[in-house]
């Protein structure tokens, strides 16, 4: 399950206002003044300053994030992620972790409050990211509205998405983190390991994503996937999905457990608030069996109106 859910989370707050529910995930959160409902991402931001709030959600158990799994510092690290501190919590009468993490995105420093919630048989990730030179207050206010989050029933997350991809046989939808979603053969999760093909399909958190060498940055984001080493670039090419333009890469790799050689199937599009990936991911002996139906369902990929 580790395999899943790293990858997923790659793809990767008390101030006047009222609750809302965060559509799609049962959410109940009261975001900050100028914190606004927002098109691209699961959640809020603000616009001024480019901080955010965003709510994913994984059908995997929360022990298995927290021990040694997808919040493992080591593993965060290798993202580019720092933890700084881990504190056990309850939110709303469910077991939870607040995590107080550092990240540079563009070069700019920022500060995060991740709270993980144990809902029963799924895991919540709450998010407030916000740029590490505000006022301290800012952070005092994010950390507040995480842990006084209210969760509901969830409703309809597929109805939500800021994005259509019709899964083929025999992929088919299974997961929803945010504006991401998992597909994987039969819909059977959690996987068991690396010899398991899967994909995974979603939108760049970041607002106004400015890239300025394209090329540049999908090589680099092929080579920082989770769970796989050794990563080596076979080719990088100019695609055009729908109206979306961007590039489709291919590398091989080794699963980072087993040293099972990997074949990885990458395709990052650029729309004028960020960018959208869509990438497969298995092994090298099973590519010929797989990479047609990777290529199949990347291409099906639509923003919607």
């Amino acid at each position: 399950m580790k395999y899943t859910l790293t990858l997923l989370l790659s793809l990767l707050l008390v101030a006047t206002g009222f609750a809302e529910i965060v559509p799609g995930t049962g959410v109940d959160i009261n975001p900050p003044a100028n914190y606004i409902p927002s098109d691209r991402v699961t959640g809020f931001m603000n616009m001024e300053t480019g901080a955010s709030i965003v709510v994913m959600s994984l059908p995997g158990p929360y022990d298995e994030c927290m021990k040694g799994g997808v919040m493992d510092p080591e593993e965060m690290r290798a993202k580019g992620v720092v933890i700084i501190s881990q504190t056990p919590a309850v939110v709303d009468g469910n077991r939870a972790t607040l995590i107080s993490a550092k990240q540079f995105v563009n070069s700019v420093l920022y500060k995060k409050w991740i709270l993980v919630t144990d809902r029963s048989s799924s895991t919540i990730f709450l998010m407030a990211t916000y740029p590490a030179d505000s006022p301290e207050r800012e952070g005092v206010i994010l950390k507040n509205v995480l842990l006084k989050a209210v969760f509901t029933k969830p409703s309809a997350p597929l109805e939500n998405l800021k994005f259509s991809v019709t899964a083929h046989e025999p992929f088919e939808i299974v997961e929803f983190t945010g504006q991401n979603v998992g597909l994987l053969p039969r819909g059977k999760f959690p996987i068991e390991d690396c010899n398991t093909p899967f994909m995974v399909a979603g939108l760049s958190l970041t607002l106004k994503y400015d890239v300025s060498d394209r090329k540049a940055f999908v090589e680099k984001r092929i080579k920082n996937v989770a769970s796989v080493k050794d990563v080596s670039i076979q080719s990088t090419k100019s695609i055009k999905i729908g109206e979306l333009s961007g590039y489709v890469t291919m590398a091989i790799g080794k699963d980072e457990d087993t040293r099972t050689p990997m074949t990885i199937y990458q395709v990052i599009l650029f729309d004028e608030d960020g960018y959208c990936m869509i990438m497969g991911l298995t092994p090298e002996a099973k590519r010929k069996e797989y990479l047609p139906t990777f290529q199949k369902i990347a291409e099906s990929f639509r923003l919607k109106e």
